[in-house]
């Protein structure tokens, strides 16, 4: 192999299909591109802690990865790479108060304490809390640390007040999750590609030689560093319909299939 490549890997929808199971031919394909050389890096909305199930399957314990939406981008196995773009703590507090009367759930997460409005089992999955040290207060916020990430249950599927309390801080912005009551607070400029960005200096990798592969907005950002993005078929995303699909679902490992078709990769 002359060139090694950095293939990037959005997880939900992407890696892994509504069943949330990781395929063998999807890990086998990507441990052969580990031989090879090839960085394989996981990108996802997620903590390391929901993830780690899948590094440790395919073997990426020395692989840098990327978390909360590009908030924190790091190597699992030492301190060479930390990227990091936490919330302001005083304006998390502001906005976790004001949303507190208007949503269902509520959760921060600071990586290593969680408060929650009340439990939420849907969360749990995304965001595991229940082996964590958290703290469940329906009436107040109570936070310990600058937070990674800030998302919430609204009662309705409508953006106000929502947009307005986020949007109040400058550079904060709100973003729902797509077909679901589910939404989240994010920071202009923390995101999957500057935190792709970040990564490709470490490794010293340019665009010409990243793969992204995502199905979500969020995925944008990192679609547009990376010099073969890709997107999956089945995403309903207008701002992403103008890149190449793979040629099949996650749930069919859409994944797989894409990265043995790539010529460059072989």
């Amino acid at each position: 192999m002359s060139q090694a490549y950095l293939i990037a890997i959005d997880c939900d929808g992407t890696l892994v299909g509504d069943d949330y199971v990781l395929h063998d031919r999807t890990v086998s394909v990507l441990r052969s591109l580990l031989k090879k050389g090839h960085y394989v890096i996981l990108a996802s909305g997620r903590p390391y802690r929901s993830l780690e199930v899948f590094v440790k399957a395919i073997g990426l314990e020395r692989m840098p990865i990327i978390t909360y939406n590009g908030a924190h981008a790091f190597m699992p196995s030492d301190d060479s790479l930390n990227y990091l773009r936490a919330f302001d703590l005083q304006a998390t507090a502001d906005i976790a108060t004001r949303l507190l009367p208007e949503v269902d759930s509520l959760l921060i997460d600071d990586a290593k304490r969680i408060y929650l409005k009340e439990e939420d089992l849907f969360l749990d999955h995304f965001f595991p809390y229940r082996e964590m040290p958290y703290v469940l207060d329906a009436q107040r916020p109570r936070l310990f640390a600058p937070p990674y990430v800030i998302v919430f249950k609204r009662k309705k599927a409508v953006d106000e007040p929502y947009r307005s309390i986020i949007e109040a801080h400058p550079g904060l912005r709100y973003r729902p999750w797509r077909d679901s009551l589910y939404a989240e607070a994010y920071q202009e400029g923390s995101d999957k590609g500057s935190a792709l960005k970040a990564v490709m200096a470490y490794l010293g990798i340019d665009s010409s030689r990243v793969v992204a592969i995502g199905d979500s907005d969020n995925d944008l950002p990192m679609l547009q560093v990376a010099g073969h993005p890709y997107r999956m078929p089945e995403t309903r995303q207008e701002a992403l319909s103008g890149f190449k699909a793979a040629p099949d679902t996650a749930k069919k490992e859409g994944v797989a299939k894409l990265l043995e078709s790539l010529p460059f990769l072989k």
